[in-house]
């Protein structure tokens, strides 16, 4: 079973919105309880359904996790 990466304090994560909300991307509001990718550092969220930005987001922050993960000998 592969080894999962650990999650660090400033990492991207899914959630359904406990409050309504704004996609960073394209500006459109989402409502409470959408599924969003969340940016904690910089505090702010990218929708799932309106633009699809969130699912390219994600996949960009797992692959660069994973590089970083197999660069340091961490995998």
């Amino acid at each position: 079973m592969p080894r999962r990466r650990r999650q660090r304090g400033g990492d991207p994560y899914w959630l359904n919105l406990k409050f309504a909300g704004t996609c960073k991307k394209c500006g459109a509001k989402l409502a409470k309880g959408a599924r969003a990718f969340y940016f904690p550092n910089g505090k702010y969220v990218v929708g799932s359904d309106c633009c699809g930005a969130a699912e390219k987001a994600a996949g960009d922050f797992n692959a660069s996790a994973f590089d970083d993960a197999m660069m340091s000998g961490s995998w």
